[in-house]
């Protein structure tokens, strides 16, 4: 669900996601600041979800020094860690061996689902609709040898860019270059697709998902902050 304020778009998906129930605060609200963000804890509370803006800037910013960020920060909104977006050419992620133990496939499957709600308990409907609501959408799955799901991910595509998310390994399948293999196949799924650019997001403070992208060759492109009206 999104309604616009201004520039600015409100989205709620019943609570799946900080991304999918945050304010994009870019542009202008069309209101002064106290009274847009007013509005945004109106249009939360009426959907049962706290206010959540996210504060877009470069790595390493500090969200107070945003208008929305200091604003918001005044009225006792909490920050969470900060998001960083990295971004790479899709053709030196796809220009690795094909994995033999990941298959690709264009459809959200029940086995699919059930691995990733293995790691990550969530409301179905609004997961569901997310997983499956980019304009096109890869799922990658990686089996033991009995057959098993052991490492999932998924690539959305939208004109000539990807992004991935929603990368998984269990916990018998960690250490062993499952997520690096998976990465491949998402690329190289994306490169046949003519996707030329891939970005994705992880936590400032996940050093094993940063060392694995980095390495790969992904670079830092941008943060993102969320900051959540507590309740009461």
């Amino acid at each position: 669900e999104t309604e616009r304020l201004g520039d600015w778009v409100l989205r709620a998906a019943r609570g799946f996601t900080q991304r999918a129930n945050s304010v994009v605060t870019a542009g202008s609200p069309g209101l002064p600041l106290p009274a847009a963000l007013d509005a945004v804890e109106r249009w939360y509370s009426a959907r049962d979800l706290p206010a959540n803006l996210t504060v877009a800037g470069p790595t390493g910013f500090d969200p107070a020094s945003d208008a929305v960020g200091e604003e918001a920060l005044r009225r006792g909104y909490r920050a969470r860690i900060p998001t960083l977006t990295l971004t790479a050419p899709t053709r030196l992620i796809a220009d690795h061996p094909p994995p033999h133990d990941v298959t690709i496939g264009a459809e959200l499957t029940d086995e699919w689902f059930a691995a990733y709600r293995a790691y990550r308990p969530v409301e179905e409907r609004a997961a569901r609709a997310i997983l499956t609501g980019s304009p096109e959408q890869a799922f990658a799955t990686a089996t033991d040898a009995g057959g098993r799901v052991v490492g999932i991910g998924r690539l959305g595509r939208a004109a000539a860019g990807g992004g991935v998310a929603a990368m998984g390994v269990g916990p018998t399948a960690r250490r062993q270059g499952l997520a690096a293999r998976m990465l491949t196949a998402l690329a190289r799924a994306a490169a046949d697709a003519g996707v030329a650019s891939l970005h994705l997001q992880t936590d400032s403070d996940n050093a094993a998902a940063l060392a694995l992208y980095e390495r790969r060759g992904f670079e830092r492109h941008h943060a993102y902050v969320n900051l959540t009206r507590p309740p009461g």
